[in-house]
């Protein structure tokens, strides 16, 4: 149980938001205090993570290249790019595995190499008919390349696989590199969604984290956006240092008003590839898990009170189906090039090294992984229900199984899933996203995890 001071703490900082708000809060927070931790938040973790890998680098493109010469020609595939550049500095503030281009990033050797690896990949037979569904292109900024080296690699992909006009071809970007000549460009090259780094639109707080563009441009930048054809994304973050519940509130309300397709909503995470710039800029922070609780809730009612759903426990969509983040509730493999990006073919998982060794040439195999593994049975048996909860599209026939009914049972009693109205689905509520993490570990070990 929480502490009284630790309870005293958390109904000043509800006292202290908007009306509107309150009730809700109390009521969520009420509904599930008693049988889990409501102010533990983790992001899942990749399943080698906690378990290790099994094989390294040749053992794991022979595994590969096993499953997919037993999978069905005709299935579709995912492809995930990882470009770890950061054009014009890497803001402090972030935590994502990227790195800022500076006089001796040798941007033309990593396009070789990255070039080499799609070409490895396309020269696997079985690979020649699928359909691609996605190309998720992330980073670091991926076009942080020049257009010449972005466009390559985008004709590579292609003319190496089963590339068609029903193809969601997505990018990350930065809003100050999107003026109308770069996305006429992206267009050219049958971009379809562009998700842009926005993190938050107080003016002051975008300074110090090192945003380059100005707030009042967002919104011309996502209606440029979406005139020209392309769907517009959106990243934010809540619980940064000096962010204010008033600031993270416009910040929302500036985006729906913009017309915003898509929005994810992360809690602001500290780690050793941040922490320094933490300690020198904002030395007296220190995160409030009982705050952002609070701020997550605050976003979730504003965005689903305004016509939005999930299609991720994190990512919000009005006209935005964010074909990567539900390429396994597809069923899909998911092809993963670009250092430490991580891939799923069948049931066997895999991650390439970390960019110092992603640019080692390995005799000329363009073989990059740091290690393979495959899926413990746990993960294996459920795959289906812990995807489904991932993506917020929760069957009820799914959970029939002896060791998951209580589960669900539990979890439609105490409001962490909703029926939708239209669909005989369930969706994670505000509670169910903050806490999928214990959600997935419940499944996975059968069992429920209690204060």
């Amino acid at each position: 149980m929480v502490s009284l001071n630790s309870e005293e703490h958390f109904n000043r900082l509800v006292s202290k938001i908007p009306d509107e708000f309150q009730e809700h809060i109390y009521a969520a927070r009420n509904s599930v205090k008693d049988i889990y931790s409501v102010f533990e938040h983790n992001m899942p973790v990749p399943v080698w993570q906690s378990k290790g890998f099994n094989d390294t680098d040749i053992q794991v493109w022979e595994q590969i290249c096993r499953k997919l010469k037993n999978s069905s020609k005709d299935d579709p595939v995912s492809i995930y790019l990882h470009i770890p550049f950061c054009k014009d500095g890497k803001c402090g503030f972030c935590d994502c595995l990227s790195i800022a281009v500076n006089k001796g990033t040798d941007l033309k050797r990593f396009t070789e190499i990255l070039i080499n690896e799609i070409r490895t990949w396309s020269e696997i037979p079985e690979l020649k008919n699928k359909p691609v569904s996605v190309i998720y292109l992330g980073g670091g900024t991926p076009n942080s390349l020049s257009d010449n080296d972005f466009k390559r690699v985008l004709q590579e992909l292609a003319e190496g696989f089963n590339v068609s006009s029903k193809t969601q071809i997505s990018v990350e970007c930065r809003a100050h590199l999107l003026n109308n000549e770069k996305l006429d460009f992206l267009k050219s090259l049958n971009v379809t969604r562009i998700s842009i780094g926005i993190q938050t639109m107080e003016e002051k707080l975008r300074n110090r984290i090192g945003r380059h563009s100005k707030a009042s441009e967002i919104p011309d930048i996502i209606r440029t956006i979406k005139d020209k054809g392309i769907i517009a994304c959106g990243d934010i973050i809540y619980g940064l240092p000096d962010q204010t519940v008033t600031g993270y509130i416009k910040t929302i309300n500036d985006l729906i008003i913009a017309g915003i397709d898509g929005i994810s909503v992360y809690r602001f995470n500290i780690s050793d590839r941040n922490n320094d710039f933490i300690r020198q800029t904002f030395p007296y922070f220190k995160k409030d898990e009982m705050l952002n609780y609070i701020l997550f809730h605050i976003g979730h009612r504003m965005l689903i009170g305004s016509g939005y759903k999930k299609n991720h426990f994190i990512h919000f969509s009005k006209a935005d189906d964010n074909s990567y983040y539900r390429h396994l509730l597809r069923g899909e493999d998911l092809i993963a090039i670009g250092p430490t990006s991580d891939g799923i073919i069948d049931t066997y998982r895999y991650r390439n090294h970390p960019l110092k060794e992603y640019l080692t040439d390995k005799n000329g195999t363009f073989l990059h992984f740091e290690g393979g593994m495959e899926e413990p049975p746990e993960v294996k048996r459920n795959r289906k229900a812990a995807t489904q909860v991932m993506c917020s599209y929760i069957e009820k026939e799914t959970f029939q199984k002896p060791e998951l009914k209580n589960l669900f049972d539990i979890w439609v009693n105490h409001k962490i899933i909703e029926k939708d109205d239209m669909e005989n689905t369930y969706h994670l509520t505000a509670n169910g996203s903050w806490l999928v993490d214990q959600l997935l570990r419940e499944i996975y070990h059968n069992t429920k995890e209690r204060k």
